[in-house]
């Protein structure tokens, strides 16, 4: 069954492919979501997952926090 891109990033596991990939981008510079975002072509909250992911929820950029917490 394809995933819907309306479906709640959180409900879709992460992959350990998506996950190596944004590893990559995020020890090739700053950690930016929006940079994972354009780089991978997905949207900003299955970016954002992925960076709490590998980074953790404190060390992601004040704006990614700000968002993520206004989502729960």
């Amino acid at each position: 069954m394809p995933i819907s891109r309306l479906q709640p990033a959180s409900i879709v596991p992460l992959t350990c492919s998506e996950i190596a990939q944004a590893r990559a981008i995020i020890q090739a510079g700053p950690l930016c979501v929006a940079r994972i975002q354009r780089r991978m072509k997905i949207g900003w909250s299955r970016a954002s997952d992925l960076a709490e992911y590998i980074v953790g929820f404190d060390a992601l950029p004040e704006v990614a926090k700000r968002s993520r917490s206004a989502r729960s």
